[in-house]
């Protein structure tokens, strides 16, 4: 029999596992943590569950629960006052929202199924309050990091309220952050058992409904715009399709395992390329799962004129156990762009299974008369950074997925896939060393930041070193800079730490090497630009200039006259004369967060990516001399080779574009 989510009041004697581990979660503050956590409790209660925490902290799980659960946390920056009003506001709104997904899931002949939320012992809505360990302005786009240092955010969904001043949140009503174990883009396996909804303290019902139904997994659907998934002003409904979605999914259907499993497998079996002036195309996929498939959704975006659709639901089959299907859809073009309006289309395929595994697979449908010369897929993550070898034929690529891939130029193949005798989740930067004979990468292994050296000829690790960030080797190859918390010198030779840089008051993201070695550029998200003598590791200048958010990227120009840095929120790229220090040019025509930035080896054009563009600027003019148009498939990271014939872009969706 399905169940949904009617707070039962429990007994102590029956339930006193459930409440002390319900104690752990919502009391002092955690180890080697500074925010407070509290419960909308009385102070006597407040100080019993305390006692009782402290005498058996060293036998509870801080996350522990009963499973399927939503849980609420009231997020306050630590200059707001508490408002009891925005808690209330929680525990009400949670009720009619659930109610809402009763009604519909039973309205299209589901019966009573809904999510469950989180309850106290008197069968309350349980409200986690959250302090922030910074003002206001800080969060204004929502809570950063604390909530993934305080609550196991890849084990359960969350419903969190940000009481911030603006009553916004990014310039938005609402924020979803679904969390994929490092799995992200071209092939995301979604993790069914976790989520995050963002909402600021102003929330009205539909924009929490709104928000946790993409933490569930549903996705926009624009058909009608009374669906709860849409934009519209009468947001009242769910489609037969989320709804079907959401019937296998475990925090809805008591029958569906909360374990993860195989997700079923989406191999395209139809051309990604079209014709210029073509009216439609035909998309195929083969799509099986040996438990049987449940449910394909496919949903498309594209852009023109620097004018984006929204990616929203296209089309939504449902299947019955089949073990394989083909699934067909044609496809002319989506919200008023028809298919040669604009010269590239992105798709995601979502493929559920009968126990709620779900796999998302993006692709790309590209005119042929793009100058695209080679496509490399095999990464199922964000392509985080790219490297030519220093003769040109090799390009290494570092994903997210924690896979790090070598492909032959000449023949377009794949080389290698290097797989590391640990876990990685993720990684971040990639590079060559001057004499091609090392390759460094950096990530993130079991959440800790890990260099590798990796010796190219034998395919070994040859040193790990305890650090992370953004890397870069010297041009004499003797010295190996990173970012992170803060910027690090390593010697190559005998793989140890010869110096650490501090000046900088957030992470650094991006760092550079002059031409001649001399001078190290860092970038980070404090929105400065530093520049560092290597010989006496001193902060010699500081370049101010990018306004939101950030220096995401930073290059020197091959003579080292110029620095050009590459801005978060501000969208635009600078440069700088390294010799007087100053801002020379803003190149502005992004309109998002320039990710990445790339001289020419003759110095004379500069290649930025940003969204789903990528523009080449002339130095001499400082004008935008072309814009390769990916719009559809964001760019994170652009790079040249050395003879700059060709320049290679990694993107989100997992693909890397020759062009």
């Amino acid at each position: 029999m399905h169940r949904f989510a009617i707070p039962i009041k429990l007994t102590a004697c029956v339930f006193a596992l459930l409440c002390l581990a319900s104690i752990g979660q919502a009391s002092p503050p955690f180890a080697g943590h500074d925010g407070h956590f509290h419960l909308p409790l009385n102070s006597e209660d407040m100080r019993t569950r305390d006692s009782l925490y402290a005498a058996r902290k060293q036998a509870l799980n801080l996350n522990v629960g009963e499973p399927r659960t939503v849980r609420m946390i009231y997020f306050l920056p630590n200059d707001r006052p508490y408002r009891a009003e925005i808690v209330q506001k929680i525990k009400d709104k949670i009720r009619n929202i659930q109610t809402f997904y009763r009604d519909q899931m039973r309205a299209h002949g589901h019966g009573d199924m809904a999510f469950r939320f989180e309850t106290d012992a008197q069968g309350e809505p349980l409200v986690h309050r959250v302090d922030g360990q910074h003002p206001d302005s800080h969060y204004l786009g929502g809570p950063g990091g604390e909530i993934w240092q305080a609550f196991d955010v890849y084990q359960d969904i969350y419903l969190i309220v940000v009481d911030n001043s603006t009553d916004r949140i990014g310039g938005a009503k609402g924020r979803t952050y679904r969390i994929d174990s490092g799995r992200s883009g071209l092939e995301t396996w979604r993790l069914k058992n976790h989520g995050i909804a963002v909402v600021p303290g102003g929330f009205h019902w539909t924009t929490a409904a709104h928000e946790l139904g993409h933490a569930f997994g549903l996705q926009h659907d624009w058909r009608d715009e009374t669906y709860i998934m849409s934009y519209g002003a009468q947001r009242n409904a769910l489609s037969a399709c989320a709804t079907n979605f959401l019937f296998a999914h475990p925090y809805f259907n008591p029958e569906i395992p909360i374990e993860d499993a195989q997700p079923p497998i989406i191999k395209p079996i139809s051309s990604h390329l079209y014709l210029t002036g073509s009216k439609n195309i035909s998309i195929q996929l083969r799509i099986s799962d040996p438990d049987g498939l449940h449910q394909v959704l496919l949903s498309s975006k594209t852009e023109i004129n620097n004018v984006s659709t929204y990616l929203g639901l296209r089309a939504c089959q449902g299947f019955k156990g089949e073990k394989t299907t083909i699934f067909q859809f044609d496809y002319d073009g989506t919200e008023g762009i028809g298919l040669s309006d604009a010269p590239l289309h992105y798709f995601v395929v979502t493929a559920v299974d009968t126990d709620g595994n779900a796999i998302e697979k993006g692709f790309l449908l590209r005119d042929v008369a793009l100058g695209i010369i080679a496509e490399f897929q095999g990464h199922l993550g964000s392509v985080k950074s790219v490297a030519f070898s220093p003769d040109g034929s090799t390009l290494a690529s570092a994903a997210r997925n924690g896979k790090i891939k070598l492909w032959d130029i000449a023949t377009q193949t794949e080389v290698t896939t290097i797989e590391d005798e640990e876990q990685w989740s993720s990684f971040e930067s990639i590079a060559f060393s001057p004499d091609g004979a090392t390759l460094a990468f950096s990530g993130l292994r079991y959440g800790t930041g890990i260099i590798t050296l990796w010796d190219i000829a034998t395919r070994t690790n040859i040193a790990t070193l305890e650090t992370g960030g953004q890397i870069v080797f010297s041009p004499d190859g003797l010295t190996l800079a990173s970012g992170g918390g803060t910027v690090k010198l390593w010697n190559v030779a005998t793989q140890t730490n010869i110096a650490t840089l501090e000046a900088h008051t957030e992470t650094i993201i991006s760092v550079a090497f002059s031409p001649d070695g001399s001078t190290l550029a860092s970038g980070s998200a404090d929105g400065t630009v530093r520049l560092w003598d290597i010989a006496t590791r001193t902060n010699i200048a500081t370049l101010e200039g990018h306004t939101q958010h950030g220096v995401l990227a930073v290059a020197f120009s091959p003579d080292g006259s110029t620095l050009a840095s590459g801005g978060s929120w501000d969208s635009t790229v600078r440069l700088w004369d390294v010799a007087t220090r100053t801002n020379i040019a803003t190149l502005e025509a992004h309109y998002g967060s320039v990710e990445s930035v790339a001289f020419s080896p003759d110095g004379s054009t500069l290649a930025s990516g940003s969204g789903g563009v990528i523009m080449l600027w002339d130095i001499a003019t400082r004008t935008n001399i072309a814009i390769l148009e990916l719009r559809a498939g964001t760019t994170t990271t652009v790079a040249f080779s050395p003879d700059g014939s060709t320049l290679a872009s990694g993107a989100w969706s997992g693909v890397i574009l020759l062009w």
